[in-house]
């Protein structure tokens, strides 16, 4: 019963998740699209700007992005009743759970970003170009990348929501990631951040990093999440398991 509702969740979710990506596409390129069609760009300048466009830019992933997923997240997973928790005897085993199921979740959320830049290509872009510009490599690291960085985002939520509730953790988590972008071009231009490496596909197919760039960037993602992860199940682990539910 209880995965049921969690795919029946999952699926609603995920519909909407895809008009909101197909919406934001759009959005993004249909002024490239017009300019390509009009012949002001060629097609290998159409091809870069897809993979490097609004749609893929760490302002979409780590802002835009973030905010649906976390709304998404939450629905999603967070659907357990009283009734149902209470077979949950260890706290640390209830919270095995709940990150199946995020990882879950999480994933599917990713590739439907990507699935619906990948349809587009197919169907206007160039392929043959992209690969030359290692775009199946690029899209496997970009995979990665999102996946990993939004899972980070999840065990903040989980971390801040043991202490201040639900409700105000998934605003303060959300305003987080947008203050994380804000000081990433701002006055922390030269100091790393998470949300520096979210972007991974556009870095490698034009050559701003080497396939090394990209696996240091991921395991910088990996070490950022795992230290999350390590306290969000410490201080989870402390917390009554019904009173946490409740708030």
């Amino acid at each position: 019963m209880e995965k049921r509702l969690f795919r029946q969740r999952l699926l609603l979710a995920l519909s909407v998740c895809l008009v909101i990506n197909l919406v934001n596409f759009f959005a993004s390129y249909i002024t490239l699209w017009g300019m390509y069609r009009d012949g002001f760009l060629t097609v290998v300048e159409f091809n870069e700007n897809i993979i490097t466009g609004d749609f893929h830019t760490t302002l979409n992933y780590g802002v835009v992005g973030l905010f649906v997923y976390l709304f998404y997240i939450t629905y999603t997973v967070q659907n357990l009743s009283i009734e149902k928790i209470v077979r949950y005897r260890k706290r640390k085993k209830y919270l095995k759970k709940q990150c199946k199921y995020v990882i879950e979740a999480t994933i599917p959320f990713v590739l439907l970003h990507e699935v619906v830049s990948v349809t587009f290509l197919f169907v206007w872009g160039n392929v043959d170009i992209l690969i030359q510009h290692k775009w199946i490599l690029g899209i496997t690291f970009q995979i990665i990348a999102a996946c990993t960085y939004y899972l980070m985002f999840y065990f903040i939520y989980g971390i801040l929501a043991a202490k201040i509730g639900r409700n105000l953790s998934l605003v303060a988590t959300a305003l987080l990631g947008a203050l994380e972008y804000y000081c990433s071009f701002s006055f922390l231009q030269n100091v790393w951040l998470p949300c520096n490496e979210i972007a991974l596909m556009g870095k490698l197919c034009t050559g701003l990093y080497s396939e090394s760039d990209c696996g240091f960037a991921l395991l910088s993602l990996g070490v950022c999440m795992a230290v999350f992860s390590c306290f969000y199940f410490k201080i989870n682990g402390r917390e009554d398991i019904l009173a946490h539910e409740k708030g």
